[in-house]
């Protein structure tokens, strides 16, 4: 049964609606205590793991082939990302939401173990090399199986937490948590990412990479309480055959028989082809700002601290920004921020300028663009907020990575300057504001 809109026009004040919130936070916790306490646990698990994971995996893969490596490995995750999907949409006709939970973990651990340890795998498996097609350096082997893995696991995991949530929580509880389910994400980031400092000289890349493993284990445990307090809901069917079949084109037609979803398509590919063009940007800037490489780290250390503490900011404020603004004018403005930032340009260095826009990007799609987007599908159907989201938070997601990446390697080709990839992004940036307007349509129009 589908659910009013998430997106109904604030008629209270602001101090009313920040009340409000307050009140919806207090008695999402009083209600259900249990589950909320669980997926906290759970969300800072998993991206303390992939802080564990990423690194120590990117290591490994600089250290056996370099970076002219990466073109071909990115368009190898598009292809497995899209196997993924396929192998997903056709797990959900069979298994529940909270039994693929489980066995997102278990595969989780069940596929690294073999990669970690050499012996269980033939040798020609993990062998290292590249095949050249068309002037483009596709590898294969260990290194390029443990970036997969790392790929993969993380995306998986983040799909089957969020669609869990999304099925589990009515509206108003989901629009006061969402927030803090993403700060529990970030502070568990943040003790991985500390680990990984403080551990890299004596457990070594390999020993942090396994170090995953007991956290899977972790999470299977603080998913027990949460399985027995959703079969306890009226969850659908699990078993049920989906209406539109299984596997990658049944879940490609959910999403393009949903204009919903068609549009949060476009969201999602604009943002993260725009994102990535900042992302681009900004590296140029900080090699020419920063000569020396020890500068250049000492300032990301400031950056990426700047990126920290505005997300967290940002999470625990994220219920009052929603309550306030209402998920479609949330959206519509995350766009209009960044456009506002670019154009310190005009005052500042472009380091600078563009070094807080990469920012903010950062820290406000780690949280309100995250949870606004996560309360898109709260009031879909099932279909849709499980196949359909899946294509588009798995595949889309990693697809507009590589078309970005693609547009960028022929624009460095071609000799375009910096400058250039600047007026590419601000197009981006119009862009994404014209995908969350119609979407915000879409809304009001449900």
């Amino acid at each position: 049964m589908r659910q009013p809109p998430p997106d109904a026009p604030p008629r209270l004040g602001l101090a009313e609606r920040a009340r409000q919130s307050l009140q919806e936070l207090r008695a999402a916790l009083r209600e259900d205590p249990v589950a909320a306490l669980s997926l906290s646990l759970i969300g800072a698990l998993i991206l303390m793991s992939y802080a564990l994971a990423r690194g120590p995996t990117e290591s490994l893969f600089l250290k056996s082939f370099g970076p002219e490596a990466l073109p071909g490995l990115w368009l190898e995750v598009g292809v497995a990302a899209a196997l993924l999907v396929a192998l997903y949409n056709r797990a959900l006709a069979r298994f529940t939401l909270p039994q693929l939970f489980q066995g997102s973990f278990a595969l989780s651990a069940l596929t690294l173990a073999p990669l970690l340890w050499g012996g269980l795998l033939p040798a020609w498996l993990l062998a290292e090399g590249s095949v050249e097609v068309l002037g483009l350096s596709f590898p294969y082997g260990r290194a390029v199986w443990l970036r997969l893995w790392c790929d993969l696991y993380i995306v998986l995991l983040i799909e089957v937490y969020w669609s869990l949530a999304n099925l589990y929580f009515p509206l108003r509880a989901a629009r006061a948590l969402y927030g803090w389910l993403c700060a529990a994400g970030t502070l568990g980031s943040v003790a991985g990412n500390l680990l990984v400092n403080r551990a890299a000289q004596s457990w070594g890349t390999e020993g942090l990479i396994a170090s995953c493993l007991p956290t899977f284990a972790l999470m299977s445990l603080c998913a027990l309480p949460l399985t027995r307090a959703f079969n306890a809901r009226h969850a659908p069917p699990p078993a049920a055959a989906p209406a539109h079949g299984a596997g990658l084109l049944s879940g490609l037609r959910v999403v393009f028989g949903s204009p919903q979803l068609t549009w949060i398509l476009w969201l999602v590919l604009l943002s993260q082809v725009t994102v990535t063009f900042i992302e681009y940007q900004y590296s140029g800037y900080l090699k020419l700002a920063y000569p020396d490489a020890n500068d250049r780290t000492a300032v990301q250390g400031l950056v990426y601290l700047v990126v920290d503490a505005g997300a967290l900011v940002m999470q625990v404020s994220t219920g009052l920004v929603l309550a306030a603004l209402g998920t479609g004018r949330t959206l519509v403005g995350i766009p209009l921020t960044l456009g506002l930032l670019s154009l310190s340009a005009l005052v500042a260095s472009p380091f600078v300028a563009v070094a807080a826009v990469r920012s903010a990007s950062k820290f406000l799609t780690y949280s309100i663009f995250k949870s606004a987007k996560e309360l898109l599908y709260v009031p879909l159907s099932y279909d849709e907020k499980t196949q359909g989201k899946a294509v588009i938070d798995i595949l889309v997601y990693r697809q507009s990575k590589i078309i970005a990446s693609a547009l960028l390697l022929g624009l460095t080709a071609g000799g375009v300057a910096l400058a250039q990839v600047g007026w590419l992004a601000a197009l981006g940036l119009a862009a994404w504001t014209w995908a969350s307007v119609a979407l915000w349509r879409v809304l009001r129009a449900r």
